[in-house]
């Protein structure tokens, strides 16, 4: 409701006594994008694995400055001067940022992750500037804990209409990452090895409690129905004789009740006594985070080298 005057003058004396036209327009700025300020970060969907079939799209298009500090040591002479806000809540202690579809007059983006919150913005945990598709990692996550993505252009002109896509991506965890997704291993009935494949990249420590200690802080789960009284598990690959060596550890039960640890901490090939014909049994192997031992196997083979249809159950179909 308050009234403004504009003052139209020249201060040159050539034009005294000359009849100048002009036209004035007030109008409303554009508006600013949504996510604007901090207090409006939109959240970012956090996928289950790398490969982004979820993004969120962004623009810096009349973006103003926020108050928070640009913090981000080595290129501290950048203004952000058309930031926008987003966040995610971490569910991994490692997370991809990824930064696509860049589009529009597209100068580099830059990119901050802050931990903390909009009042009280800390540390970045992550500066990067790109001008072409790029994904960087963060690392030393807390699951649960949100953190802040702040984007903007990296020139000092605030009038950009660059266009752009986000995407939180994530370590992809094993479908037997716990025992109650365990892999079932088929039992060779002889001495020769049918092998599955025994991976412990991306996995977690199991929340599962056993019996066997370890300092590993990865594990992944098999099981197997005994065939016979004994069994032999024979561990091959890449990382069954080095430093960074896979054991397994080995269980009866059910995973809401393990019992003591039949084999604990072992690798190679070892010999199981004293099975139970057709009950459960459970593999949990343990290895390095982040350790890809895709070409690690693991099988389960029968000691007496019985025929199949050796028990009723075994029977031999007569066509």
């Amino acid at each position: 409701g308050q009234s403004y005057f504009i003052r139209v003058y020249t201060n040159s004396s050539i034009l005294d006594g000359i009849v100048c036209e002009f036209s004035l327009c007030v109008s409303n700025p554009p508006l600013p994008p949504i996510n604007d300020e901090c207090i409006n970060a939109i959240n970012l969907t956090v996928n289950d694995d790398f490969l982004c079939a979820v993004s969120t799209s962004g623009t810096v298009l009349n973006a103003l400055q926020s108050n928070q500090p640009y913090t981000c040591s080595y290129n501290n002479y950048i203004v952000a001067d058309d930031d926008v806000w987003f966040k995610f809540t971490a569910t991994r202690t490692t997370h991809s940022l990824y930064v696509f579809n860049l589009a529009g007059d597209s100068p580099p983006i830059n990119y901050v992750v802050y931990s903390g919150n909009c009042t009280s913005v800390n540390t970045p945990i992550l500066c990067n500037s790109s001008i072409s598709p790029e994904s960087s990692l963060m690392n030393n996550l807390i699951i649960g804990n949100d953190y802040l993505v702040r984007v903007f252009s990296s020139d000092d002109n605030s009038y950009h209409n660059t266009t752009f896509s986000l995407c939180i991506g994530s370590e992809p965890r094993p479908v037997n990452d716990e025992c109650n997704g365990a892999t079932s291993i088929t039992v060779n009935p002889n001495n020769a090895c049918t092998s599955v494949s025994a991976n412990v990249q991306y996995a977690t420590l199991s929340s599962d409690v056993t019996s066997c200690t370890t300092t590993d802080l990865a594990d992944v789960w098999f099981k197997f129905t005994a065939l016979d009284t004994s069994h032999v598990i024979n561990l091959s690959g890449q990382y069954s004789n080095s430093t960074d060596a896979l054991e397994y550890d080995v269980y009866a039960g059910t995973c809401a009740n393990l019992s003591p640890a039949i084999l604990c901490n072992v690798n190679y090939a070892n010999q199981l006594n004293n099975l139970t014909i057709g009950n459960e049994y459970y593999i949990k192997l343990h290895g390095a985070v982040n350790l890809n031992t895709s070409n690690t196997s693991l099988c389960v083979k029968t000691v007496n080298n019985r025929p199949i249809n050796d028990e009723c159950y075994g029977a031999t179909l007569i066509v």
